[in-house]
């Protein structure tokens, strides 16, 4: 994954001497499945399951298209992200179901081919924003226990559904796996209890501790407008040019 990020940031300097560039704007929505976990929980079964909870998110993008082929694309959404949590600690079980809200930040260099057809990869940066908790109908904000951002790496694919113009409607599924731990000192970061196995009276210590870390299927839709050239390119796709410079 990094050596794609280095490729990726290779690119721009590689083809910005290629002509028929404009700037593109969009409105995005994307919705799915994430899992929010860790490697000892994933192999301690016994004491808590990490149930596959929806997430969703909706935003905005701004696009650079180098040419016909070649995006490099800031996309920032506001997400929501669910995780339900199947805890029993000796005879004692709860659930306990956690709601984070972030502000995602993916910058993505995307190829298309002739087809309309595309691919996508990257990184992307969340500020989480809030965390709130859900024990047997009781509501808290565990907000410190998680850091304050996170850095994922995105792998997406997709294609143009609908194209008029100016106007774009794109549709295909992205992938985000979590680079970095979600949880803060104040969760139990480096030590063998934490976050959310870290109550008072029911917690559970590891003998080594593991990163907790977030991943994510979603379909991502796109309605794209196309603000205007920066070279007129010698494409037959038409696209509108009063904001030709």
């Amino acid at each position: 994954m990094k050596v794609c990020f280095v490729i990726a940031a290779m690119i721009p300097g590689c083809l910005l001497a290629q002509k028929g560039s404009w700037i593109e704007f969009g409105l995005t929505g994307s919705g799915g499945a994430n899992i929010i976990t860790n490697k000892n929980i994933w192999n301690d079964q016994k004491t808590v399951t990490s149930d596959i909870s929806l997430c969703y998110g909706f935003g905005g993008k701004l696009a650079l298209n180098i040419n016909e082929s070649h995006e490099l694309l800031l996309n920032v959404e506001y997400g929501i992200k669910n995780q339900n949590y199947e805890i029993k600690i000796d005879s004692t079980k709860f659930n306990k179901n956690i709601v984070l809200k972030t502000i995602d930040m993916a910058f993505l260099y995307r190829y298309h081919n002739d087809d309309g057809a595309y691919v996508e990869i990257g990184p992307q940066l969340s500020l989480i924003k809030s965390v709130t908790e859900n024990r047997d109908g009781i509501s808290k904000d565990v907000t410190a226990a998680f850091n304050k951002s996170y850095v994922s790496g995105v792998f997406g694919f997709g294609s143009n559904f609908i194209q008029s113009n100016a106007f774009t409607l794109a549709a295909g599924f992205r992938i985000n796996y979590s680079l970095t731990d979600l949880i803060s000192n104040g969760g139990g970061s480096g030590n063998a209890v934490s976050y959310p196995l870290n109550d008072v009276k029911h917690f559970k210590s590891y003998d080594t501790y593991s990163p907790t870390k977030a991943f994510s299927i979603m379909l991502h839709t796109e309605f794209n407008f196309d603000l205007g050239y920066f070279v007129r390119s010698n494409c037959n796709r038409k696209r509108v040019s009063f904001l030709s410079f």
